[in-house]
């Protein structure tokens, strides 16, 4: 997966909600009341008028049963981390972040 610039993330995290979201047969509303959002703001990423959020792409993998990795674009595979190595352990550099790390 080649680099991505912000707009054209925001675009792959659209088509892949709406793709996800129609596959799960779950209204636009009852997603963003879900993810405690306004009633109308799934409809608004959908159509490009809405920008989705570090928290927003958290939530929105949870709810869609896929992962913060697909709706980025960083991979093409739904189902899990894109993240890992065939050894189990994390890819260097693929996320300079820890997800699971907590402040002490």
């Amino acid at each position: 997966m080649t680099a991505q610039t912000y707009q054209q993330q925001q675009q792959t995290i659209a088509e892949r909600v709406l793709v996800l979201r129609r596959r799960q047969r779950i209204e636009q509303n009852d997603l963003s009341r879900r993810i405690n959002r306004g009633r109308n703001f799934v409809n608004r990423l959908e159509n490009y008028r809405a920008e989705a959020g570090l928290e927003d792409v958290w939530e929105l993998a949870r709810e869609l049963g896929t992962t913060q990795e697909y709706l980025l674009g960083y991979t093409d595979d739904p189902s899990g981390p894109a993240n890992v190595g065939s050894d189990g352990g994390a890819i260097p550099g693929y996320l300079d972040v820890d997800p699971f790390l907590v402040p002490s």
